[in-house]
């Protein structure tokens, strides 16, 4: 079971632009988060442009290697 991180520490740290890929790290702040999953402040997030009464989202799983690194090849 994974470990349960509080989402009380954060932020949202940059305006995001439609159409645009950011790294997470650069667009999110939660340190804890990210020294608990060494890595994921390189996943690629991805904004478009959508009608504004929409939502619409992805996930695309990733597999943690055995030390909580992500796998490098998925991103």
């Amino acid at each position: 079971m994974g470990t349960l991180i509080s989402d009380k520490e954060a932020q949202i740290v940059k305006k995001l632009e439609p159409n645009k890929t950011y790294k997470l790290g650069d667009i999110f702040k939660h340190d804890l988060l990210f020294q608990t999953y060494p890595g994921l402040e390189n996943l690629r997030v991805k904004t478009i442009d959508i009608d504004d009464s929409l939502a619409y989202g992805a996930y695309i799983p990733f597999k943690l290697l055995p030390n909580n690194t992500l796998n490098k090849s998925l991103y």
